[in-house]
């Protein structure tokens, strides 16, 4: 992330407002965020929402910008204001499959299963052969949309596809060690993890703190923390 932000940094030496490296620069910032890296990765998010809101002014009819700008809102806590840019991400390019998937993805975050279900696999009908990650966040939204209506079982079988596509996906992770944890499989629940501590040591440890959430609502968010210590997690886990 960090060689992606410098080259993107050299693009923009030349041409500051141009539109590529800057949504790139928005996305690894939130990468940097959400996976914990860094000596700061609070201080990243804020740089990918000063970057997002600097592209928007830029092109105010970019989709690329709403979608930065909603994963930041949404790593934030505010998803209202998430869904509206993902929305407005929609309006502006209804068959960016890219912004339909991490819509679903906040909508199973915010509890709205339904919708989240929907444009889950919208996003799968328009990029059936996206094999990146992105593939993978709509089987996380149907994991999380699952996983909120307490069915582990449903959340297991998308858990397992959405990580299969990308293995280094921490909420995967994490949904996989609660749904595990909620059906007393203490050994599986181990393995994932044990793989998740590999690549991002303090995601549990700031899931279980609260220093990050990954659901809108607190019963979930319960639900997710009861799940990971069912698993055995202590409050600190040890890297």
């Amino acid at each position: 992330m960090e060689r992606a932000i410098a080259i993107a940094q050299a693009a923009l030496e030349i041409e500051p407002r141009n539109v590529h490296a800057l949504w790139m620069q928005a996305m690894a910032y939130s990468d940097q965020y959400l996976y914990r890296w860094g000596d700061d990765p609070d201080a990243a998010l804020e740089r990918a929402w000063e970057v997002a809101e600097y592209l928007i002014q830029v092109d105010s009819m970019n989709a690329h910008a709403y979608m930065s700008r909603g994963l930041v809102y949404q790593f934030r806590d505010d998803f209202d204001r998430a869904l509206a840019d993902f929305h407005r991400a929609f309006a502006i390019n209804p068959n960016f499959a890219w912004n339909i998937f991490v819509m679903a993805f906040c909508e199973s975050a915010a509890g709205i299963v339904t919708d989240a279900r929907e444009h889950a696999k919208l996003a799968l009908r328009l990029s059936p052969r996206d094999m990146d990650m992105w593939l993978g966040v709509a089987y996380l939204a149907l994991t999380q949309a699952s996983f909120a209506e307490s069915d582990f079982e449903e959340a297991k079988k998308w858990g397992l596809l959405a990580i299969q596509m990308h293995e280094k996906a921490p909420i995967r992770h994490a949904l996989m060690i609660a749904s595990y944890g909620h059906t007393g499989d203490l050994k599986a629940a181990a393995r994932h993890t044990e793989e998740l501590m590999a690549f991002a040591p303090d995601f549990i440890r700031s899931l279980l703190s609260g220093d990050m959430t990954v659901y809108k609502r607190r019963e979930h968010n319960s639900l997710l923390v009861g799940g990971l210590r069912k698993a055995g997690l202590p409050e600190s886990p040890i890297n």
